[in-house]
């Protein structure tokens, strides 16, 4: 008799999201003798080769989970089932009046988004946070830049 192939199942879920907030995109990777990639917070692989495998999940502004296996068929055919958690990757806190080369710059913070000026040139700079880097632009009376 052939021993049936193995299946895999996984589902992700992020933890601490809030009640109606929409999630960003879910990544699912699987890496071993044969690689699959999927958006959605759920996937079924089956037929896959013996083997070991890193079952890897992502989503913006979370930290990435990522889980080993090793699948091998036997005779009743083999399914996995996995789970992986995605939690928040902590936000940079940017407010508050900051000493710089060009002279005091206040920044307000509303979630991801910053905005503020700066005294050279009548400053202003506009950005959003990355996990703990500020990635905007700013603008004074000379010109803009990113």
């Amino acid at each position: 008799m052939i021993p049936a192939t193995p299946s895999l199942e996984v589902s992700v879920s992020l933890t601490g999201s809030k009640a109606g907030e929409q999630p960003s995109p879910i990544s699912i990777r699987v890496l071993g003798p044969k690689d699959f990639s999927v958006t959605g917070s759920s996937a079924s692989f089956s037929g896959l080769p013996a083997g070991t495998y890193v079952v890897e999940a992502s989503a913006e502004g979370t930290k990435p989970a990522s889980e080993l296996i090793n699948l091998s068929p036997d005779a009743d055919g083999h399914l996995l089932s996995l789970g992986l958690y995605l939690e928040p990757e902590p936000l940079g806190y940017f407010a508050g009046v900051w000493d710089t080369t060009w002279g005091e710059m206040r920044l307000t913070q509303s979630g991801t988004s910053v905005s503020g000026t700066y005294e050279y040139a009548n400053g202003k700079i506009r950005g959003k946070v990355e996990g703990r880097v500020l990635k905007g632009t700013w603008a004074q009376d000379e010109g803009t830049a990113a």
